[in-house]
């Protein structure tokens, strides 16, 4: 039992990244945005060729800050934080990771943005995965990071993990201090995410068949998305790279950043894919 909450303990403190303390609760950098009936928060950070990043899940952009300064040094990042997570408050509406697909090109068609690199990183890149697939011409490069296209692709201790996590084992740090539904709404969010998670994505090779911009697929060697799913989305993507980064679990670039990044910009800033 000591083993199993210790387990427990360690994936959550893998899934929530950063420590509370380093939550800014300063919201002057980003904008508020109507889009698909949600008030949705975004910041823009850096100038020239746009990237959208789309964080984690049960995460925000503020958890990915390092990511985000890092990309913006060399291009216009676009993050926002998506339906019921970071600054983006939760509507009477179920949460599905197409749905959220289509809130971020929606956001892209608000900024007056066409196309751009997209970048999903954990429970973004099944969004990503969508945007490429329903809007094709909005994807000009794809990278994902910890991917899993369909929810079987899961290790199945990670699996049990999320059918049985509670509210309070899970204390989400960056949800009781962003979120303006309140921390008392947080069992609703978890519930309603834990309801995606072990029932989506549902995406299909075929469908991965017709993403064909430039893709670059990252996995860590040790991370809660199985390698051999992560194989079968390379393969079934016609004009995909396969990054598997040694030494790694979930969060590969924040593990290795003097590893993954260069690779990442290699990827971006190549001229023949």
């Amino acid at each position: 039992m000591k083993k199993y909450i210790l387990l427990l303990s360690l994936s959550i403190t893998l899934l929530t990244c950063i420590k509370a303390q380093s939550i800014s609760e300063n919201i002057e950098q980003g904008n508020y945005a109507n889009i698909n009936g949600l008030n949705m928060y975004y910041e823009i950070h850096g100038s020239g060729t746009p990237l959208l990043y789309l964080h984690g899940g049960a995460l925000c952009t503020e958890a990915h800050r390092n990511e985000i300064n890092f990309l913006s040094k060399s291009y216009k990042v676009i993050a926002a934080d998506r339906q019921g997570q970071g600054r983006t408050a939760d509507i009477d509406r179920e949460i599905s990771y197409e749905g959220m697909a289509i809130g971020q090109i929606e956001l892209l068609k608000h900024l007056m943005i066409d196309s751009c690199i997209v970048y999903g990183n954990s429970d973004g890149g099944p969004v990503a995965l969508y945007m490429a697939i329903n809007s094709p011409k909005t994807v000009t490069k794809l990278i994902v990071e910890g991917t899993n296209y369909h929810y079987s692709g899961i290790e199945d201790n990670w699996t049990e993990l999320l059918k049985s996590v509670t509210p309070e084992m899970y204390q989400n740090d960056f949800f009781n201090a962003l979120s303006p539904n309140g921390p008392e709404y947080w069992p609703t969010m978890l519930s309603k995410l834990k309801n995606m998670w072990l029932n989506s994505p549902t995406i299909t090779p075929l469908e991965l068949n017709e993403i064909t911009c430039p893709s670059l697929i990252i996995v860590g060697d040790r991370d809660m998305i199985k390698i051999e799913h992560t194989v079968s989305l390379y393969k079934a993507m016609p004009n995909a790279s396969l990054f598997i980064v040694p030494s790694t679990s979930h969060e590969a670039m924040v593990e290795k950043p003097d590893f993954v990044r260069p690779v990442v910009l290699d990827f971006i800033n190549a001229k023949n894919q």
